[in-house]
């Protein structure tokens, strides 16, 4: 039976990603979520739920752990972004 080479740098390393894309990724995203009011408060479960909606997605995913692991980051920005946004109002 023939070992993939992600297998392989797991068993090896511990980790399904190389050093090169582990240092890109990084290890964690942080959110900073802002306490405004209840209005706001609501405004942010909403992101939240959407990220971690996402990422539910992506745990289930096919492709190679680098991929999955760089496009949740990018969802964990776009989060941060929207949590950091001011409201518009109408």
């Amino acid at each position: 039976m023939a070992v993939d080479r992600e297998t392989l740098r797991v068993i090896e390393t511990g980790d399904p990603m190389s050093s090169m894309w582990r240092d890109f990724v990084g290890t964690s995203v942080q959110l900073r979520i802002p306490l405004r009011d209840p209005v706001d408060l609501r405004r942010c479960a909403v992101i939240l739920r959407e990220m971690a909606n996402r990422w539910e997605v992506l745990s289930h995913d096919k492709r190679t752990t680098d991929s999955i692991m760089f496009e949740a980051k990018h969802h964990g920005k776009m989060a941060q972004a929207r949590l950091t946004s001011k409201t518009r109002k109408s």
